[in-house]
C-alpha cells in the first residue's frame, strides 16, 4: 500500500468518524447499551437515521436514545417512523425522526448529511 493510499484511508476514516453516531438502547432507566451505529441524513427537510435492520429484530424502537454531544444526557427519540425491508438479507433500516425536540437536538449535536 502506498503512502497516498494510506492518506486516503485516513481521510475516509476521519470523515466516517464525523458522521457516525452511536445507536443506543435504554430498555430501563440508566440501563444503556450501544446496539449499533448510524448516520443522519436530511432528505427534503426530513431527518432520517440510517442504520442496520437487524438491530430491530431484538429491540423496541421506542427504547432508542440519542446521546447529546454537549452533555451526558440521553433523550428518547419520541415519535418516529421505522422503514425496513421484509427481506432480512437487506440489512438496512431507516428511522424517520418525527419529534421536533429530538430533531433539533440531533441537528445541533451531530453532523447531518444531505441526499440532494
Amino acid at each position: 500500500m502506498t503512502e497516498e493510499d494510506l492518506a486516503i484511508m485516513r481521510a475516509v476514516e476521519r470523515f466516517a468518524a464525523t458522521v457516525t453516531i452511536p445507536v443506543l438502547h435504554e430498555p430501563k432507566r440508566d440501563l444503556v447499551d450501544q446496539v449499533g451505529t448510524g448516520t443522519l441524513f436530511d432528505h427534503g427537510g426530513r431527518l432520517l437515521l440510517i442504520t442496520a435492520r437487524h438491530i430491530f429484530d431484538e429491540i423496541n424502537p421506542e427504547d432508542l436514545v440519542i446521546p447529546s454531544t454537549q452533555s451526558r444526557e440521553l433523550h428518547g427519540i419520541g415519535p418516529y417512523e421505522l422503514h425496513r425491508a421484509d427481506n432480512k438479507d437487506i440489512d438496512i433500516a431507516i428511522v424517520e425522526l418525527r419529534h421536533p425536540p429530538t430533531i433539533e437536538r440531533a441537528r445541533a449535536g451531530w453532523r447531518v448529511l444531505t441526499l440532494t
